[in-house]
């Protein structure tokens, strides 16, 4: 809707849309521009009514879609298989620091106790030596 030049504001509205884009006389030309790319937008917009379009609209987006899943499917493969070394560099570690205890407290298990078997052998030898 457009209003004369006599120093009102100028307006122009749109046929579908509720909005209204309004002017002074010196921003006419920024308006009308602002309009014209508001259209160009519009008319690259795709055509949705064509049905091999859309088809092939759906078939790239469940490509992507693909990628992404079996990107997300590797990595959390790779962090279980990570988590699996992990816990086997552990658990070596751990044999490691029962040896080396057992080294040092020899006949000694985890709870300090002396080992029933040596006890057992060395009452043996003491009944076989009377």
């Amino acid at each position: 809707m457009l209003t004369p030049h006599d120093g009102t504001p100028t307006s122009k509205t749109f046929e579908h849309v509720a909005s209204e884009i309004g002017a002074e006389e010196a921003e006419e030309v920024g308006v009308e521009h602002l309009l014209r790319d508001i259209k160009d937008m519009f008319n690259l917009l795709p055509d949705v009514t064509n049905h091999a379009l859309i088809k092939s609209l759906y078939v790239k987006t469940n490509d992507q879609m693909l990628v992404v899943y079996l990107a997300s499917l590797i990595r959390s493969i790779i962090a279980l298989h990570n988590l699996i070394n992990n816990k086997l560099a552990n658990t070596d570690a751990e044999k490691k620091e029962g040896k080396k205890e057992g080294g040092e407290k020899k006949g000694e298990d985890k709870d300090g106790k002396k080992e029933d078997k040596e006890k057992e052998e060395k009452e043996k030898k003491g009944d076989d030596k009377k």
